[in-house]
C-alpha cells in the first residue's frame, strides 16, 4: 500500500525527528525523513511491520494478536 506523505508539523509530529513523515494509515506506523523527495512513492511495506507480517504482540497497531 502506498504511504500517506505529509509535513510532520501539519500532522502534529514535530518531535518525529524529520520535516516529513510517511504514514501507514491502516496501522498508524510512520517513518520520518528530512525531505519529501525521499518519501515520495514509498510503500508501507518498507517501514510498517504490520504490513510485512512482522507484527508483534507489543505493537498494538492491529487486532492480529487480540484473542
Amino acid at each position: 500500500m502506498k504511504a500517506y506523505v505529509a509535513k510532520a508539523k501539519d500532522e502534529g509530529l514535530c518531535d518525529a525527528g524529520g520535516n516529513w513523515v510517511a504514514i501507514c494509515e491502516a496501522h498508524s506506523t510512520l517513518m520520518n525523513a528530512e525531505t519529501k523527495k525521499s518519501l515520495v512513492g514509498i510503500s508501507t511495506m518498507e517501514f510498517c511491520d504490520c504490513c510485512t507480517s512482522n507484527c508483534t504482540p507489543f505493537c498494538k497497531n492491529c487486532d492480529q494478536w487480540d484473542a
